[in-house]
């Protein structure tokens, strides 16, 4: 076995939540947008944090809704993280769901969360309550990234399908109580611009789209697109920005989330690290399988309940 394969075999793949230090007007007006990312501080060696999505600003906390990856059961779950912006510290973690299959991108709407959970062949709300967490059917769909916006009394749906994902998008609207694929889908074809890379935006009163640049590896950049036309019949859209991942100096091999919220942009980073011990660790805990349910029971997992 050569050195570059044993490499392989020590090394994880970590994600990793920052902040933009730009406001939205300077990143939209920008043709490159450089590294000026603050990457907050928190250590979870057998995991990592990605698809960051703000909840809510209060007292000058950032909550915010995430894919928690674990290395010893592969699996993804949804998390909400407290970051202090004084001390960019995570001050909390709390699992929020943690469903039979993968979950990730957990994109918010009307108070409910929409994750991906294209594994498990459907796209679900999940509305969480006190004691349980209701999960309703939203669309037959295998969704990937997918996002949900309204314009104009039109509920619209942002997606792709697994065997595309990386370079088609594609449309949807809701109609009649079923979702309605659009006449122009899919809307993107391009390895450059196609995956959904967060939720839409608006500045000065124009729309926006962040999109994942996947032609050199996944989630390798982010691109931001103006929508210029939206409707049931038609789509346009070009691009305006693109933010590298190559200028920053720690996780500088991807960018692939873009979330904003009252002026506010999360961010997430990708790099490699050689860990052998820790892979040593996570192979007894993938054995075992203790720690997933000791973490089950400190963070009182709830009962999911499928409507």
């Amino acid at each position: 076995m050569n050195f570059k394969k044993i490499k392989s075999i020590l090394t994880f793949e970590y994600w990793h939540i920052g902040i933009i230090d730009k406001s939205l007007e300077q990143i939209v007006e920008a043709d490159y947008v450089n590294s000026n990312i603050k990457w907050f501080k928190y250590h979870y060696p057998d995991r990592f944090f990605a698809d960051p999505f703000i909840l809510k600003i209060k007292n000058n906390k950032l909550y915010c809704l995430a894919e928690e990856y674990t290395f010893y059961d592969r699996k993804g779950r949804i998390v909400q993280l407290i970051f202090d912006l004084d001390s960019m510290k995570c001050i909390s973690r709390r699992v929020l769901i943690d469903d039979k299959t993968h979950l990730s991108f957990p994109f918010i709407y009307n108070g409910n969360i929409y994750p991906e959970n294209f594994r498990s062949g459907s796209y679900y709300e999940y509305k969480i309550g006190s004691d349980s967490i209701t999960k309703k059917l939203v669309a037959s769909i295998p969704a990937i990234d997918p996002i949900i916006y309204e314009e104009g009394g039109v509920k619209y749906l942002f997606t792709s399908y697994r065997e595309e994902a990386l370079n088609k998008l594609r449309l949807f609207y809701y109609e009649n109580d079923i979702w309605i694929e659009h006449p122009m889908s899919p809307i993107v074809d391009n390895i450059h611009c196609a995956r959904m890379a967060g939720n839409l935006f608006v500045v000065n009163g124009l729309l926006y789209r962040p999109a994942q640049d996947c032609e050199i590896r996944y989630g390798e950049s982010v691109r931001i697109m103006q929508i210029k036309a939206l409707s049931k019949t038609n789509y346009e859209e070009r691009e305006v920005c693109h933010i590298d991942s190559h200028s920053c100096t720690q996780f500088d091999l991807g960018l692939h989330t873009f979330n904003t919220h009252n002026g506010i942009v999360v961010i997430d980073g990708y790099e490699k690290r050689v860990r052998p011990i820790l892979k040593v660790i996570i192979a007894i805990k993938k054995r075992l399988m203790l720690s997933k349910e000791i973490e089950r029971i400190e963070n009182g997992k709830l009962n999911i309940l499928e409507q």
